[in-house]
């Protein structure tokens, strides 16, 4: 529950010390309709047996009040509850999910579907200041697929890989220079062979296969 904004454990806290105090429960939380954070807890099919859902689901409200954008760490440092059923994974992503874009970014989405999949992508961009001004800073892609039966997960998982790194190299490091009308320079970054470094993305994963 939480007791003036913060969570706390209600089964060690002693009711004298609550005496006037504003108590908020699981009760209150999509009184009326379900919370974002509940349908991304839903999305994500984090509960399993139940048991810790309520305390789960009020300490992660407190940290999305207390920080709209977290990161793995402040996830790490403010979730201590226990999932006995381990879907902490489940948990992380949900949080993510039901976070909102830093000052300063925007989100976009896309959706298509192709040969038999349908592939949704949310990215998440900044402009910041660079040598040459403002340029677009990519600061996290995410990317759900159904593709129906899954046979190698990691086969689908190397396809999204590429096709976003290959995304993201056309947007932010695809230039053609055209000089007498002919190309002189299909891009800044020949010494990469024009591909977005995988060096320079880091991987996160989440979600089911079946």
């Amino acid at each position: 529950m939480h007791v003036d904004g913060a969570a706390v454990r209600s089964c060690v806290v002693p009711l004298a010390s609550v005496a006037g105090k504003k108590i908020r429960t699981i009760e209150d939380l999509g009184r009326d309709q379900l919370t974002k954070l509940q349908q991304a807890w839903i999305r994500h099919q984090v509960p399993q047996c139940g048991y810790c859902q309520s305390g789960m689901l009020m300490a992660a409200r407190a940290l999305l009040d207390k920080i709209p954008t977290p990161t793995d760490a402040d996830i790490d440092r403010e979730i201590t509850n226990i999932c006995r059923c381990g879907t902490y994974q489940r948990i992380r992503a949900a949080i993510k999910d039901a976070s909102t874009a830093a000052p300063g970014r925007a989100r976009g989405i896309a959706l298509h579907q192709s040969f038999g999949s349908i592939v949704a992508q949310v990215a998440e961009v900044a402009l910041v200041k660079g040598d040459k001004g403002l340029a677009p800073k990519v600061h996290r892609v995410m990317c759900a697929i159904d593709c129906g039966t899954v046979i190698n997960p990691d086969i689908v998982a190397a396809q999204m890989e590429s096709g976003i790194v290959f995304g993201l190299t056309a947007a932010l490091y695809g230039e053609i220079t055209i000089k007498g009308g002919a190309v002189a320079d299909c891009s800044r970054h020949e010494s990469r062979h024009a591909i977005y470094a995988y060096n320079d993305c880091q991987m996160a994963y989440s979600g089911e296969w079946s």
